[in-house]
């Protein structure tokens, strides 16, 4: 399989088997596709279009999932995208993103306020405002 950058029908990636594990796809067009059960754990799908894709089953622990187009796309039940905050969160299984910040729930639960206020000068403004509330929808999903 070949997947190709969705402006320049450049070839980014060449698959053989079944597992796209840690695969850079930024600007891929996927519309449509079935990657049901595909392993995209830790893959760039910045900006990705899965406009229609069958995601159903699929493993998207620490997939870089920001900016992707997922309208009617098939996801797990378990996909939370909060938009509308200083910054969009998306929460998948146990893996939390907020703005470009992702990372783990145990990591997020271990920030230190300092650590949190390196993130961005408003950070720890927000983090203080949502954390519990994040935690909350998080363990929703587990």
């Amino acid at each position: 399989m070949k997947i190709k950058h969705k402006l320049t029908d450049e070839v980014l990636l060449t698959i053989v088997g079944d597992s796209l594990q840690g695969a850079n796809l930024q600007g891929a067009n996927l519309k449509e596709a079935n990657l049901q059960y595909a392993n995209l754990q830790g893959a760039n799908l910045r900006g990705v279009n899965l406009k229609g894709a069958n995601l159903r089953g699929t493993n998207l622990q620490g997939a870089n999932l920001q900016g992707a187009n997922l309208q009617y796309a098939n996801l797990p039940a378990e996909v939370i995208r909060i938009d509308g905050l200083r910054w969009d969160v998306t929460i998948f299984q146990d893996w939390i993103t907020i703005g470009c910040q992702h990372h783990h729930i145990d990591e997020w639960d271990k920030f230190t306020d300092d650590e949190i206020a390196e993130m961005h000068d408003d950070a720890l403004e927000f983090w203080k405002e949502n954390k519990q509330k994040l935690f909350t929808i998080a363990n929703l999903t587990k």
